[in-house]
């Protein structure tokens, strides 16, 4: 899914910067592997540990 199409499912309710931020932020935890401004957003499949570290639980 590009950056467009996110932001389009979302109703373009969220500022390209946010996204832009979030999207860096999951891609630092290994949570989507992100191609920049004009490419793809892949989803990445997480472990429980990991979503519960993230969580700070």
């Amino acid at each position: 899914m590009t950056r467009y199409k996110i932001r389009q499912a979302l109703g373009n309710r969220i500022a390209q910067p946010l996204l832009d931020e979030g999207l860096h932020y999951l891609a630092d935890h290994e949570m989507v592997y992100d191609e920049g401004p004009g490419g793809k957003v892949l989803w990445i499949r997480t472990s429980d540990a990991t979503r519960a570290r993230l969580r700070g639980a």
